[in-house]
């Protein structure tokens, strides 16, 4: 039955609106909705409502009133149920507070409120009644009430008899509530308000399909649907599709679906769980009785009337029968009250100024508007300025991207024009005929200051390379005797004659013998020729460019990685090293050798490549750049240098790391990095097989005319070069290990740029870090959610490196162009190319970087650049096209994987994207075997594999016929597949979506200062659903209703996901969320997973994705699915609400509800001091360093924290937390890491942290140190150290090893079997290893486990070197055998066998 028909038939009293004007629990109403049952009832609940005082319930068998009084917001201060041992040892357990006495005290205080059933109380009129002056409420058992009754002197007895499934009970039950008080305070309301009828819910609601139920023969020929009323069948029993009888409870049998019955149907009795369901017992309690015990007590609620009847029978009573009421809030009236929550607590090791408050707003300043392109004549020395091409300058454009484009230096004038005073520059600028004193940017600087700054340049040059010279002398000095450094420079080798300097006697043999000798001593014998290339190539160079290359400045890096800049970083080799020496081929045309000579040339001139001992070659080939240029890149697969390398694994900026440095207004500008691999060495061990074959590159007579400049004779640098063969001496791209190598230099080189954060003349000065993370009370969503504020209230600037791409940031366009500009002048001192020809000018709507393009001018939104835009247009075109091309419809293969690849590429910056994608995942997938036509996979049985393992080896075991399967090998992709029918639409949707001419736009960040985050919390339990809707200052805005008949034969996931997603729809409508910031809150983790994905297993799923995706870029919102545990929706009420109750979690007027959502707060602040001490127990630190923990600004400047790191991060600010651990393990490889998170926003960190981690595991909620109420088990992530040990060759890391996988699930199994322990204690005999008393605990247990894990990882050789200089500690000896060994004493055979393989 469908909305509109039960609301038709629905008599025209129990419709009526007429509800009581100012009810504690908010207003009702129903409304329809297609997906439901009989339709969905709609209310507001006030975020904090006064409290009303304490109360004392009171009762003669186990009540529900506990509920209902918190539900209300009173204080339970005394409960007297003299008995019921059982009940009150439950309940005491859930109400600490709460005194539970058998008779109340004398001094039990002044009440505002008495709940009590009718046999507790005395009969009227007796002397109590004279004696307490509190209203009472009172439950009455079913048929029961006060009527006909005469109230004791001065009271007036008011009651309310309710039909259970009027207030969408699912029992026929009708229950009485009355409510006595003092004459004195009744409102004079003689009437009260006819309540609505709420959707009601059937027996089927409340079932547990897992239970056992006896089959019956046949269907019931009566079945028609659900139905408000009770369903008797012939054999005595009732239907499920209808309501309960209460009087025949617990002994009435009741037919049911049952998937174990051949027929389909069962009969049986309800179980204690299944009746307190029905009598909308709440969760919480439900779940109290289960685990004490006491399950069958459940039933004993039955006596009185159900909670959703007490509920509503005493809002309604409260509010209309006493003198005020309740007061409902309003928004307009007067604020809410602020809890004790809306004071965060500071991060752990936080200073004052570093603990997360309300962050303040930040106003960008206004900078001067960016410079345009100035053209010179060179006849008449005039200035023009294309002022179509204003906008163009300050972006980086192709022709930048290659090597012989010219340095915009007007760029750096301009910058230059904002330092000098306005009414000199004025003067020469008004001169010009169409000068209107506005805009003196599109003017070129006066002649006579750019003459200046031509002689600055030449005399800054020079200074610059003098300072080279010299200061390798102060250094080389340092490390020399003093003996023959004071006697190299206390001698007299010259002598003033009055006109020159002169040789004294034996000055010039003195000299040569010092000099000889300083050369030749063995602490400066290594780093003679590499200072003599160093400053030669820095005395090449010009103001803008490195002439003939550079090498690193090796004696200006930080000490400890002198060496690395020197000689190169080690390579982490994992097996003899190839000797390949097949020939290179020759390029294809005259045209291509021509190209590739002059890259080629130009390395060679630089001695990139150079002659030496060859044992093993490479091959080349070349790839575009640009529009006209070429990269060349060389193949280290095919010579088999690559198979032989380890290359660590290290994350790369995103998009989303630069946008915590910007807001609207902010500026960004673009450097790059020159010749970002051959800047640094390559390591002395790889050289040898780093060979180039350049017989068919060398220079001869006719490439002289093509050199730049032109060359009239053979170059000096090719003189000698005869051999055919010649090596790389710097990092070559292709090599597997060169973007490792060459980005960790670069790093080291921007942390020495950024200097010291307090000193306030660094562009990249911070005062404090704060964090504004949702979840958080204050939470601002116009600004980053961790950010580096400056004194002045800006947030501070700050620089990303995307391998050579940098992108500045700055509040204005000064700090953006300051911040740019320190660190390429970093660059320069430490021998690092900046190549000047790629910066841009500071603006608010820069070029690409990293794939995806920001803008701030006017709000914080992403894109992509037009030229993308327009390919990706021209792509689906001929998708299009392709899919009708041929008459059987196939499209080519090959050419689907090249149009998927820059589709993924793109949707990298709308999230919007990846939904349509599926069609073309599923054609190119196609033809893989177990898949349907549509390209989904086909339902296949699990294979069941038994995986043996002895002595440290594993083989599987498998079934015959599933061998085949699990083994075979699929043949290669064909030429041509067929689309599947999905992927027209999808086509269909991506032209619509592309269909304008400019990029589409993504809100990084809502801009309106007076938006606040929405959170949106839903659950479906069986067939009923619920949602909450609030922000933080605004009401709750509930909904609940059950599902139609229709809905049944859907997955649970479809029904949880699509409550959500029509939520948000419906929402949309009511224009709830446009440009909001939402987070959606669920319990289901496939909604998550396919939120994020784009796609699931599943097409209703997919679909239902494909909706929200819509609904996000229709408002322009912001939506973040976040998944929790079950038992946190249940704590917060949402699991009751989707039952129809609203009386547990946030529903209660004590309660807020981010109260329940602890997205802001870490583990450690959660649980305070238990999480630290726990992984100190067995990160022990007697011999080694110990754990550090981070708190918010440590974040920020790890290059000063020598110690071991403890990351404890509130789960919203993993991406910041991220960000500056991919930066810090990759310039500290030597550091360990361990990362305690709960499991939450794990769509952030979790994905991308794991392929760091060593050794990955979860705690679930039950040791003393995560107890229970925290819901989300926690993960932890260890990184151990790298560092490189030389004639070794792996393993390089503990990931992957015997023993961490070991380690791994030892815990995940162990923590799992110490948790059932709790219920029965015979599960331990089932830990491995486990003998009885030698742990008391999972703490003392898993501290063993982890204890053994550091033992074994200290033996590998890259950790051992760690250890050796102290930064790890290796565990304290133990006499008792390890827990895997089947003897107490029997020495393990296999453990030298497992380590090796670690």
């Amino acid at each position: 039955m469908v909305w509109s028909d039960w609301y038709l038939s629905q008599p025209a009293s129990s419709l009526s609106l007429e509800l009581a004007p100012a009810l504690r629990c908010g207003v009702h109403s129903v409304v329809p909705r297609e997906d439901s049952l009989n339709g969905v009832l709609r209310g507001t609940i006030p975020l904090q409502n006064s409290p009303l005082g304490p109360c004392i319930i009171r009762g003669s068998s186990p009540s529900l009133w506990f509920s209902v009084a918190d539900l209300l917001g009173f204080t339970i201060s005394w409960a007297v149920f003299p008995s019921s041992p059982e009940f009150r040892s439950v309940m005491s357990a859930l109400y600490p507070k709460t005194a539970f006495v058998n008779r109340l005290p004398a001094d039990h205080g002044s009440p505002a409120m008495i709940f009590a059933d009718e046999d507790s109380l005395p009969p009227f009129p007796t002397g109590y009644w004279t004696t307490v002056s509190c209203p009472h409420l009172v439950a009455h058992c079913q048929d029961m009430s006060y009527e006909g009754s005469t109230p004791p002197p001065g009271w007036v007895v008011k009651s309310l008899t309710l039909p259970h499934s009027l207030v969408g009970g699912a029992t026929d039950g009708r229950f009485t509530v009355s409510l006595l008080v003092r004459s004195a305070d009744f409102s004079g309301q003689e009437s009260l308000p006819t309540l609505q009828q709420r959707p009601w819910s059937t027996i089927s609601h409340s079932l547990n399909c897992r239970e056992d139920t006896p089959s019956v023969a046949a269907c019931p020929s009566s079945q028609s649907g659900p139905t408000q009323q009770v369903v008797e069948l012939s054999d005595g029993s009732v239907g499920c599709w209808g309501l309960l009888p209460v009087p025949l409870l617990p002994s009435q049998l009741v037919t049911m679906e049952s998937h174990m019955s051949r027929s389909g149907w069962g009969r049986r009795r309800l179980t204690p769980a299944e009746i307190s369901d029905l009598w909308n017992t709440p969760i919480s309690v439900q779940d109290a009785f289960q685990q004490a015990g006491h399950s069958s007590s459940l039933t004993r609620f039955t006596r009185l009337p159900p909670a959703k009847v007490l509920a509503a029978g005493a809002d309604v009573l409260c509010s209309v029968c006493i003198r005020g009421g309740f007061t409902y809030w309003d928004a307009s009236s007067r604020p809410p009250k602020r809890l004790r929550h809306d004071s965060p607590s500071p991060q752990p090791g936080a200073g004052p100024s570093e603990a997360p408050t309300q962050a303040p707003s930040v106003l960008p300043s206004v900078a001067p508007a960016p410079r345009p392109i100035l053209d010179e004549d060179d006849g008449g020395g005039q200035f023009f300025v294309n002022l179509d091409e204003v906008d163009a300058t300050v972006r980086k454009q192709d022709g930048q991207k290659a090597d012989d484009a010219k340095v915009p230096t007007y760029i750096w004038e301009n910058h230059f024009r904002d330092t000098i005073p306005a009414q000199w520059d004025s003067q020469y600028m008004s001169s010009f005929p169409n000068w209107n004193g506005v805009c003196p940017q599109i003017y070129p600087l006066h002649p006579a200051w750019r003459s200046r700054l031509e002689s600055y340049r030449v005399l800054g040059l020079f200074w610059w390379k003098r300072n080279v010279r010299r200061s390798y002398w102060r250094w080389i000095k340092q490390k020399l005797p003093p003996s023959l450094v004071k006697r190299t420079t206390t001698n007299n080798y010259v002598r003033w004659t009055g006109k020159a300097y002169q040789w004294t006697k034996n000055g010039k043999d003195s000299y040569t013998r010092d000099l000889q000798e300083m050369f030749e001593h063995p602490r400066a014998v290594k780093n003679w020729e590499p200072a003599r290339e160093c400053i030669i190539k820095a005395s090449a160079c010009s103001w803008w460019e490195w002439h003939q290359g550079s090498r690193p400045i090796f004696w200006r890096w930080p000490a400890h990685r002198m060496k690395w800049a020197r000689d190169g970083q080690d390579h982490f080799v994992t097996k003899k090293l190839p000797t390949y020496t097949q020939a290179q081929k020759p390029p294809k045309s005259e045209e291509d050798r021509n190209k590739v000579w002059k890259k080629l040339s130009k390395v060679r001139e630089r001695l990139y490549i150079n002659v030496g001992l060859v044992l093993s070659l490479m091959h080349w080939f070349y790839v575009l750049k640009g529009e006209t240029d070429i990269r060349m890149v060389y193949n280290g697969t095919a010579s088999g240098i690559n198979d032989c390398l380890f290359a660590p694994h290290f994350g790369l900026p995103i998009i989303l790391y630069v946008v915590r440095s910007l807001m609207a207004g902010y500026f960004q500008a673009d450097m790059d990095i020159g010749e970002m691999f051959p800047n640094f060495m390559l390591g002395e061990r790889l050289r040898p097989y780093s060979g180039v074959d350049v017989a068919h590159i060398k220079t001869t007579e006719r490439d002289l005319p093509h050199h730049d400049p032109p060359l009239t004779k053979m170059p000096e640098w090719e003189e000698g070069r005869t051999r055919r063969w010649e090596r790389w001496e710097r990092n070559w791209m292709g090599l597997r290990d060169s973007p490792y190598r060459s980005i960790q230099m670069a790093l080291i080189a921007k942390e020495m740029a950024y200097g010291d954060h307090l000193d306030e003349n660094n562009p990249f000065q911070w005062d404090q870090v704060k964090l504004n993370l949702p979840g958080q009370f204050g939470y601002d969503p116009t600004l980053p959610w961790v950010y580096k504020c400056r004194k002045d209230g800006h947030l501070a600037s700050d620089l990303f490196l995307y391998v050579d791409d940098g992108r500045p940031t700055g509040y204005s366009a000064h700090q953006c162009w300051m911040a740019a500009r320190r660190f390429c002048s970093m660059c320069s001192f430490l021998g690092v190319q900046d190549a000047s020809r790629k910066r841009t000018s500071p603006t608010k709507t820069p070029g690409p970087w990293a794939g995806s393009v920001v803008h701030t001018d006017g709000s914080l939104v992403a894109l992509v650049s037009q030229k993308k835009w327009d390919k990706m247009k021209a792509m689906i075109e001929e998708l299009a096209e392709l899919m009708e091309a041929r008459p059987d419809k196939r499209v080519p293969h090959k050419r689907l994987e090249q149009i998927r690849g820059f589709a993924i590429y793109v949707s990298r910056t709308y999230d919007w994207m990846p939904p349509y994608l599926k069609g073309l995942h599923l054609t190119i997938d196609s033809w893989r075997s177990g898949r349907k036509k549509d390209g989904w996979k086909a339902k296949r049985p699990k294979s069941r594999f038994v995986i043996w393992e002895w002595e440290g080896e594993q083989w599987i075991d498998v079934q015959p016929e599933e061998y085949a399967e699990a083994t075979a090998d699929e043949a290669g992709a064909p030429e041509w597949v067929t689309p599947v029918p999905r992927l027209y639409r999808d086509v269909k949707a991506l032209q619509e979506l592309f269909s304008t001419d400019s990029p589409a736009v993504s809100v990084l960040r809502p801009q309106d200062s007076l938006t606040t985050a929405a959170y949106l919390m839903g659950d479906a339990s069986g067939m009923g659903f619920g949602s909450a809707l609030w922000e933080e200052r605004a009401p709750i805005e509930w909904e609940a209703g059950n599902y139609g008949v229709h809905m049944q034969e859907e997955s649970s996931n479809y029904r949880e996901n699509n409550n959500l997603t029509t939520r948000l729809e419906l929402l949309e409508k009511e224009g709830k969320i446009s440009g909001k910031e939402i987070f959606v809150i669920t319990d289901n983790m496939a909604y998550e997973g396919c939120f994020y994905k784009g796609h699931s297993t599943s097409e209703k799923l997919t679909d239902l994705i494909l909706r929200l995706r819509l609904l996000q870029r229709r408002t322009g919102s912001i939506i973040h699915v976040v998944h929790v545990a079950g038992t946190r929706m249940k704590a917060a009420g949402i699991d009751g609400l989707s039952r129809g109750d609203l009386l547990e979690g946030m529903m209660r007027a004590s309660s807020h509800p981010l109260s329940f959502l602890p997205l802001a707060q870490s583990a450690e602040d959660r649980v305070p001091n238990k999480i630290k001490s726990w992984v100190d127990s067995w990160w022990q630190h007697k011999d080694g360093s110990p754990l550090k923990l981070l708190a918010p600004a440590d974040w920020f400047r790890l290059k000063d924290i020598p110690e071991p790191r403890l990351w404890i991060p509130p789960p919203t600010a993993m991406p910041t937390v991220l960000e500056m651990f991919n930066d810090d393990h990759l310039t500290r490889p030597q550091l360990p890491h361990v990362f305690v998170v709960p499991r939450l926003m794990t769509h952030l960190w979790r994905k991308q942290l794991c392929k760091d981690a060593d050794v990955v595991f979860t705690v679930p909620c039950f040791p003393s140190f995560w107890p229970a109420e925290m819901h989300e088990p926690l993960v932890i992530l260890i990184v151990f150290p790298l560092t490189f040990v030389d004639r070794y060759e792996g393993p390089w890391l503990v990931k992957g090893g015997t023993e961490a996988t070991r380690t791994e699930n030892r815990l995940q199994q162990g923590f799992k079997l110490w948790k059932e322990s709790r219920a029965d204690s015979r599960k331990l005999y089932e830990l491995e290893g486990y003998l009885q008393s030698m742990w008391k605990g999972p703490e003392e247990w898993s501290r063993s486990v982890l204890l053994e894990l550091l033992d074994a990882a200290g033996e590998l050789p890259p950790v051992r070197e760690c250890l050796v200089r102290g930064m790890l500690c290796r565990p304290p000896p133990r006499s008792l055998s390890r827990s895997g060994s089947t003897r107490g004493r029997r020495r393990d055979r296999s453990r030298g066998r497992q380590r090796k393989s670690l």
